[in-house]
């Protein structure tokens, strides 16, 4: 095996829902999909790539996504044993390698004298791409950045021709990770090495146009001693408050330790984290240290990296509150341990979902080598089992020895990887890609649908949830059957591929309108569509057939402007109806008399429409039932002499 997890220096219950999913798939409401942590084939046909930058080795070291779904990945690019320079290589959303990008998708760069290397990539919001890393200065490295316009040229406006390079101390300075604020501004972070200390933390800030920004720590340099020996930076992220936190290792006399640290925006250490600003974390029995660090929805800092299990490494996560406190709902004292191979395993990189769920890659021993390497952790610490059956993913990308470096999680859930893979002779840049969202959207529902509704133009809404990627759009159906049918017509769609949680439908007299939706997740998941919620559209009075003395009139308060009126006792108006639910519309006065509702020569129901004041435009319910009810519907005026006005009858055929 060529690859060492000993070294600490430079690169460095959702049972339910799937159950559901299953019953759906089988009852072929959605489709089968390939489940989480599996490769993803539609990546370059097989699901990873290798690209050879040279003839030698070559490695990746850091990854982002391009809002278009491009993939950068940044590296190293060998040319001899004696010289090497900072390589970038952009690939299409399918895992091809992207010719707009510099003519055939590979960039490389010399920077310092010798050796140069990116470790670190963040793209800016105008689509330009910065790399961070090392340049040789003849004696001793540097840290150094280089930024690309999106073509793959280097963007002159930047430092020295598109380079810039940045001697902290008086011998190794280098650059493990990088990240761009929200005003512009470029974070680099790696470390600086002392004559007499070793090596400390070390944080550079530039302005956008490659200069020091002098408003950060010292002229634009932070260092921070955490340990008696050697500390590294080896990740970076912006906490939601724009304060910056690093993690990395820290040496505590005899090993290596966890170790982060938090920063306020002018580079001075926020003591509101763990009262100093600094963390360090005991997590194995052995050395540990940190590769990556990421913020949760909630706030909290997760570190991934590895620690010593007594024999080998293990994946290592460490989770602290935002103040620094270890997270003890996170396995128990906000450390968690992973063993995945037969020996070694280290975590590079990690990423979390929207749904907090944590995501961390690298590389596990596996039959005699290393494979590339992913776990899935609940919020909880534990493994979520529903990736990859146990939590744990591992695929070989080259001929011997691969690992991931670096890891993007894509809008659509999808995982990509970048690092490096053996091909027989050396080392090529690689990518893969991981299936991250199978699961499609639950808990459809309409909100809002009346039983029945006198307005003919109604606004509804809907909803439905989804454990991962997130809702991205819904498609709303309906049905209809008139009030004499019992059985409706087909599904129309009337909202398709809508992102709006709401609409306006218009009904028509005498209809009941039936509504289902269902939603569509950011990775193209379908979920089943809702329980139907239906809405009764009255008949007006018009409709309904006339027995004995009634008078027309109208008048706007009315509904659909008519109503019929009688002082006859014993006259009827009757309506051929199917049912589930029925009412009638009626106006309620003073002096107003009662109404018998029959269906066939059943009484449904007696209603009094005497009143106080005048109400009208009433609808008061008078028959349910489980099953359909069909028959002849009979309105009686029982009130001799006193006046009866019927507006409209309401029939809801129900689901």
């Amino acid at each position: 095996m060529t690859w060492s997890s000993r070294v600490v220096g430079g690169r460095r219950s959702r049972a339910a829902a799937i159950g559901l999913m299953l019953l759906l798939v089988q009852s072929g409401w959605i489709e089968a999909a390939a489940a989480d942590g599996t490769i993803d084939n539609t990546f370059n046909g097989v699901g990873t790539r290798t690209t050879p930058i040279g003839s030698f080795a070559d490695t990746a070291g850091a990854i982002a996504l391009q809002p278009d779904g491009k993939i950068v990945a940044a590296g190293t690019y060998t040319i001899s044993d004696l010289n090497s320079d900072f390589a970038v290589v952009r690939y299409t959303t399918d895992g091809g390698l992207d010719t707009t990008f510099d003519g055939d998708g590979k960039v490389t760069t010399p920077i310092g004298a010798s050796y140069d290397g990116a470790n670190a990539v963040a793209l800016q919001p105008d689509g330009k791409i910065v790399a961070a890393g090392y340049a040789y200065n003849a004696s001793y490295p540097d840290l150094a950045l280089a930024r690309y316009n999106s073509d793959g040229s280097l963007d002159t406006s930047f430092g020295t021709n598109g380079k810039v390079t940045t001697a902290i101390g008086s011998t190794y300075d280098q650059a493990n990770a990088v990240v761009i604020q929200p005003d512009g501004k470029i974070v680099a972070a790696g470390y600086t090495a002392q004559p007499v200390t070793g090596a400390d933390f070390a944080l550079v800030r530039y302005n956008s146009d490659g200069t020091l920004d002098t408003t950060f720590g010292t002229n634009g340099t932070v260092t921070t001693i955490i340990g008696p020996d050697d500390d590294f930076v080896n990740g970076i992220v912006l906490a939601p408050d724009g304060d910056i936190v690093v993690a990395g290792k820290a040496s505590n006399g005899s090993n290596n330790d966890f170790a982060l640290a938090r920063y306020e925006l002018d580079g001075s250490l926020d003591t509101t984290f763990d009262g100093d600003g600094m963390l360090t974390a005991v997590v194995g029995s052995g050395d540990d240290f940190a590769s990556s660090v990421v913020i949760t929805p909630d706030g909290d800092i997760v570190a991934a990296g590895q620690a010593f299990n007594g024999t080998n490494d293990d994946f290592a996560l460490v989770r602290t509150s935002p103040n620094g406190t270890l997270d003890t709902s996170f396995d128990g004292d906000g450390k968690v341990m992973t063993a995945i191979g037969s020996s070694s395993d280290f975590a590079r990189a990690a990423a979390v979902q929207p749904d907090g769920r944590i995501v961390a890659a690298g590389a596990a021993a596996i039959s005699g080598k290393y494979d590339v390497a992913l776990a899935r952790y609940r919020p909880d610490g534990t493994l979520d089992v529903t990736f990859h059956t146990d939590g744990k993913a591992t695929t070989p990308v080259g001929a011997n020895d691969d690992i991931a470096n670096a890891m993007a999680i894509q809008p659509d859930g999808k995982i990509v990887v970048a690092g490096a893979a053996h091909d027989g002779s050396y080392n090529d840049f690689a990518v893969a890609r991981f299936i991250g969202d199978s699961t499609a959207p639950y808990g459809a529902r309409m909100i809002g649908v009346p039983r029945y509704s006198l307005a003919l133009t109604r606004t509804l809404a809907w909803t439905a949830s989804d454990d991962n990627t997130g809702i991205d759009s819904f498609r709303v159906r309906r049905r209809s059957a008139s009030y004499n049918s019992s059985t409706y017509g087909s599904w129309d769609v009337v909202k398709g591929a809508t992102a709006y949680p709401y609409g306006s439908f218009k009904g028509l007299p005498g209809r009941t309108f039936c509504y289902q939706v269902r939603g569509r997740d950011l990775a193209g998941n379908v979920g089943a569509y809702s329980p139907s919620s239906c809405v009764g559209f009255p008949v007006d009075d018009r409709t309904l057939n006339v027995h004995g003395s009634w008078a027309n009139g109208t008048g706007s308060a009315y509904y659909r402007g008519t109503f019929r009126s009688s002082t006859d006792g014993g006259a009827y108006l009757s309506l051929p109806v199917d049912y589930r639910y029925l009412a009638v519309v009626v106006t309620k006065c003073s002096g107003c008399g009662k109404l018998k509702v029959f269906l066939g020569s059943t009484l449904l129901r007696t209603i009094d429409t005497s009143a106080s004041s005048t109400r009208r435009k009433v609808v008061i319910a008078v028959s349910s039932s489980y099953l359909v009810r069909s028959g002849t519907l009979k309105l009686v005026q029982a009130s001799g002499g006193k006046k009866v006005i019927v507006d409209g009858v309401a029939v809801n055929l129900g689901s």
